[in-house]
């Protein structure tokens, strides 16, 4: 009978487990999701950054070269970013082909780290020996102790993404209180 009931109890578990992650992961790129990203975001403490990135030009890419290579774009786009962060930061898929990233314990004077994993993150999704199309990505990025108040953090990096898209595309835009 114990047999039984631990078999049971692990089985339990085991589908338990298995709930969550497909409750709090995107299907697609096994990323954090939108649900866990607004939980993440409102239980941030202080020195806290947030970086929304967008594919450019996405419906091109599901156009051009239909929707399974826009699949795999999204799948390495998010796998460049998961390995870029260190583990104690949050990487989420957002929405269609926006994704962010919460930076835990990051003050707004380690742009320059920043600015180096974006760095590394345009240059891997725009390397095409996988066979994929070259991809260019736009960032908007905003740390919670240069925000004014009253304005979330999502809302100033938004802000600096549409800033960065605005200039261009395939770039980076830092949020200041002056936007």
């Amino acid at each position: 009978m114990a047999a039984s009931y631990n078999k049971l109890y692990n089985e339990n578990l085991r589908r338990t487990k298995l709930l969550r992650h497909q409750a709090e992961s995107d299907g697609l790129t096994g990323l954090l999701n939108r649900g866990s990203f607004d939980r993440v975001l409102a239980h941030h403490g202080e020195d806290v950054g947030l970086i929304i990135v967008d594919v450019d030009l996405f419906k091109r890419i599901n156009d051009e070269n239909g929707h399974e290579v826009g699949d795999e774009v999204l799948k390495k786009v998010g796998k460049s970013l998961q390995n870029r962060f260190r583990n104690t930061d949050y990487v989420c898929r957002i929405g269609g082909d926006e994704f962010a990233v919460v930076l835990t314990e990051m003050r707004s004077e380690l742009r320059s780290v920043v600015i180096s994993k974006v760095k590394m993150i345009t240059n891997d999704v725009s390397d095409t020996s996988d066979g994929l199309p070259v991809v260019t990505l736009s960032f908007g990025i905003a740390f919670s102790v240069s925000l004014p108040d009253g304005m979330s953090l999502y809302h100033a990096a938004d802000k600096a993404l549409y800033e960065a898209k605005h200039n261009g595309r395939n770039g980076y835009v830092f949020f200041e209180a002056s936007m």
